[in-house]
């Protein structure tokens, strides 16, 4: 997990990136904080996830990134293709929508490749 700033609330971007290498298959964030009242900058962690070297299946080097855009998606246009985002996760109860529906965006191919661990329904 990466420091923070106590007196402002943002991460410490040069801590993350040392923690981020070739070892690092998955960046998560969140979209912005409900605790610390702070959105990190999406964009620099994208580009600390793109260098860390891993050796994605499709051939590509670099870790994927995830955010917990609970906080955020409510209060925000987000443009997953802009952003760059592998994963954005949200629930719908941010909306005032019932408990126990949410989103997992994921990118096309990445959905392609992956199967679901557990199936629903009744």
């Amino acid at each position: 997990m990466a420091r923070f700033d106590h007196d402002s609330g943002e991460p410490d971007l040069n801590h993350l990136a040392s923690l981020v290498d070739s070892r690092a298959k998955l960046v998560c964030c969140t979209g912005a904080s409900n605790f610390l009242g702070t959105r990190p900058p999406l964009r620099i962690i994208r580009e600390i996830a793109n260098r860390s070297g891993h050796q994605q299946p499709t051939g590509e080097s670099r870790s994927l990134m995830l955010v917990d855009g609970a906080q955020l998606v409510p209060s925000s246009r987000i443009d997953v293709q802009d952003l760059d985002v592998d994963y954005l996760s949200f629930s719908f109860h941010k909306f005032l929508a019932p408990f126990g529906v949410g989103v997992l965006y994921a990118k096309e191919h990445l959905l392609q490749r992956s199967l679901p661990f557990l199936y629903g329904g009744a």
